[in-house]
This record gives C-alpha cells, sequence and structure tokens, in this order.
C-alpha cells in the first residue's frame, strides 16, 4: 500500500490551515485559544515535508503519462 497520497493530502490541508487561519491570526496578534494551542502540533509539516521522496513525485504524480480510463462492464 502506498501511503504517500495520504502525506501529499496531509502536507496541503495543514498549509492551507496555516495560510487561512493560523498566519493571518498571527499577522494581527490576535493568536490565541485553541488556535493557538493547535497551531505547533500543524507546523509539525515541516518535518512530512522534509521527508517527502519530492524527486519520486514529481515523476510518478507529475510527468507520468496518464492512463487511460476503462469503464467497468
Amino acid at each position: 500500500m502506498n501511503l504517500l497520497p495520504i502525506l501529499l493530502f496531509e502536507i496541503a490541508w495543514k498549509l492551507l490551515w496555516l495560510g487561512t487561519v493560523a498566519l493571518p491570526l498571527w499577522l494581527d496578534g490576535t493568536l490565541e485559544g485553541a488556535t493557538r494551542e493547535q497551531t505547533p502540533a500543524v507546523l509539525w509539516v515541516g518535518i512530512i515535508i522534509a521527508v517527502i521522496p519530492w524527486r519520486h513525485v514529481l515523476t510518478e504524480y507529475v510527468l507520468a503519462p496518464a492512463e487511460p480510463w476503462r469503464r467497468s462492464r
């Protein structure tokens, strides 16, 4: 089983949350409460980004030719 797509999804939602929720609050100086407690846990996404084999992602998911869709019979 290939878990790489799950890790890519994990990176996507964490970066999206950081950019749309935590960063604006932090810049305004209003990062507090549950958002302040959750932000350090979400920042661990940096480790996931560091260990992803990006060359493999590029060759397998970006540059690889697509397979034609097939109908079930």
